[in-house]
């Protein structure tokens, strides 16, 4: 990172960059490490460490960490900074005003420049210092309720922008029949002004004929109606398939959710592994596979890249060779495990019917049927 923009910042501030400009497990690594340098937490004086659910938060090495320098992290629910975070309630607009206040005073001090990358340390440094106060850091962990702790802080009144969307997928037929209710009350409704409107018409005017039910009407009416606002259908929506789970509120440093921390890394880490012998092989096999591609000899036509052969490669062992019906072009045999050409004793799996050192295989005896450790991955 260049130094220039650290240049008038906030004392004691370190600046990392990252091409995308987001936080991630490594940037958030390095500033666990500055945060145990400042709390200095102990066995007998441990420290809570409160923050969002984002997914660089969550890996298996700033789990470890924490666990062994003392510190506990837990997560906040989802889509809740807006209540539960301290610097969202009270630090971080106060700071854009004042920040937005110096960068006004900058411009008109400085007539005719515009702000760059380098001056926006400074400006920063000037706006956190007028309102990094105590009373607000003390007033934004008391009104999240956090200290003094306050568990009814929050009425009803809170969650009830989610009522109407927090469906469980279990509830979808007492969604459908809550619809249906709601449809019959609507048609009720339709009938009642129906029959309304007909009897202010029939006390206007002198009664020649016997009054029509009015039901005979409403079906239609409330048939278009529906076809040109229908009604939002409430299960179809929640029975779609979401992409992700769900999140909530964990302790990311205890046993069972370092378990399944543990558990996506392995995956991850063998996901990775297929994907590198992948390349690699398709890198020793000169691209994604075979290609055919004709050219033009005298005489005759040949098929680039393919030729009839039982050619066994060197050093390989009759009786656990199968006969081939189409190989590359080149001479050279590459094992599919250590993607090396040495002349040793070979075997062919009876998958790809690609060859691997017997040394490779590790299996002193390979009999018939052998499966190498690429088919086995894939």
């Amino acid at each position: 990172m260049n130094e220039r923009l650290m240049v008038n910042a906030p004392a004691e501030s370190i600046g990392v960059a990252q091409p995308k400009g987001w936080m991630n497990s490594d940037f958030f690594l390095q500033y666990l490490r500055i945060f145990v340098k400042h709390t200095q937490p102990t066995k007998e004086n441990p420290v809570l460490l409160l923050m969002d659910g984002h997914c660089s938060h969550k890996t298996l090495a700033v789990i470890n960490f924490c666990r062994e320098n003392h510190i506990h992290l837990m997560s906040s629910p989802p889509h809740t900074t807006h209540k539960l975070q301290p610097l969202d309630r009270t630090f971080m607009k106060p700071f854009k005003d004042a920040y937005s206040q110096r960068c006004d005073l900058w411009i008109r001090t400085n007539a005719g420049c515009r702000i760059t990358d380098y001056d926006i340390a400074g400006l920063v440094k000037e706006a956190f210092i007028k309102v990094a106060r105590l009373d607000i850091a003390v007033s934004g962990f008391k009104c999240t309720g956090i200290h003094p702790f306050d568990r009814h802080l929050f009425s009803d009144l809170d969650y009830l922008a989610a009522v109407m969307t927090n469906i469980p997928l279990e509830q979808t037929e007492t969604s459908s029949n809550a619809l249906n209710n709601e449809q019959a009350v609507v048609i009720s409704n339709l009938i009642i002004e129906e029959q309304i409107k007909e009897s202010e018409q029939s006390i206007s005017e002198p009664i020649t004929t016997s009054p029509k039910p009015s039901t005979s009407t409403a079906p239609d009416l409330v048939q278009i109606i529906h076809n040109l606002s229908p009604l939002p259908d409430a299960a179809k929506k929640r029975t779609a398939a979401r992409k992700r789970k769900s999140e909530r509120s964990e302790i990311l440093t205890s046993s069972p959710y370092k378990k399944v921390a543990e558990e996506k890394e392995n995956e991850k880490n063998m996901k990775d592994k297929k994907k590198e012998i992948k390349s690699k092989f398709k890198v020793a096999m000169g691209g994604k596979g075979k290609q055919t591609k004709r050219i033009k000899t005298k005489g005759k036509s040949v098929d680039k890249g393919k030729e009839a052969t039982n050619v066994r490669p060197k050093g390989k062992k009759g009786s656990e060779v199968e006969p081939l019906t189409e190989t590359s072009n080149t001479n050279i045999t590459i094992c599919v495990v250590c993607l090396e050409d040495t002349d040793e004793d070979w075997i062919q799996c009876s998958s790809c019917r690609g060859w691997v050192h017997e040394a490779c295989a590790d299996i002193p005896e390979c009999g018939d049927g052998f499966i190498c450790d690429r088919c086995r991955l894939f």
